[in-house]
């Protein structure tokens, strides 16, 4: 999908490829919010507590209702490697989806490995992370995604629940995105009649004459150097 602006001329201004700039954006917006969630409940009798301790790319939050405290006994190095990743990968899709030529594509498609490596990077540093935490008798090791429960006394004590959350699935989905852009991407070439740059196109088949679609009608789709037919191409 793309949105072509004309000048009065008839000349290309602008193609700008909109599913890139859709995944940009949501590139961006994953780079905001919290990548994984720790859930924690806590219940004796008539009391309890719930909270729950987000992280994202740049800080790391525990919120009950009682408060919201940022924590930073974390290592996030893997999260500003991953945050400075991401951001880079947004920042290229959109130039990407800015340049209707082969070099636009290849470089949204490089922005799309990006992206997808943030995500390697913060699932295997997060992991990492979790497995460091010296190990309780009384409760299990922590996962990327994990949950358990405990009983006292035969009644609900403690439970959690982990995993990944706003943030890592929208990078995800904007590298998809990104890819599927790439696809689909506009790629300019130069009618050798009248010199402008179009996307759509026909060809000679029988001298390979490359022509825009205003120059084959008025040639009545007939290559003006051989004569042979032209047809549609894209």
């Amino acid at each position: 999908m793309f949105v072509t602006t004309a000048s009065s001329k008839g000349s290309k201004i602008l193609h700008v490829n909109w599913i890139g700039i859709v995944a940009a954006i949501t590139t961006f917006i994953s780079s905001l919010v919290p990548w994984w969630t720790m859930t924690v409940a806590h219940r004796w009798l008539d009391s309890g507590f719930r909270g729950d301790l987000f992280i994202y790319l740049y800080r790391v939050e525990f919120v009950s209702l009682l408060e919201s405290v940022e924590q930073t006994t974390m290592n996030l190095l893997y999260c500003w490697i991953a945050f400075a990743i991401i951001l880079s990968a947004g920042s290229l899709i959109l130039i990407g989806s800015m340049i209707s030529k082969k070099s636009g594509k290849t470089v949204i498609i490089i922005a799309a490995v990006l992206a997808l490596l943030s995500v390697v990077i913060f699932g295997a540093g997060l992991s990492i992370e979790l497995s460091q935490v010296p190990p309780s008798p009384d409760l299990p090791q922590v996962g990327f995604l994990s949950s358990s429960s405990f009983t006292f006394m035969g009644m609900p004590y403690f439970n959690y629940s982990t995993y990944p959350t706003f943030g890592f699935w929208m990078a995800l989905i904007s590298a998809m995105l990104a890819l599927a852009s790439s696809i689909v991407h506009p790629i300019l070439r130069k009618c050798l009649l009248c010199g402008n740059e179009v996307v759509r196109f026909s060809e000679c088949l029988g001298c390979n004459l490359r022509t825009c679609m205003a120059c084959a009608v008025d040639n009545h789709w007939k290559c003006p150097k051989c004569k042979c037919n032209l047809v549609r191409r894209k």
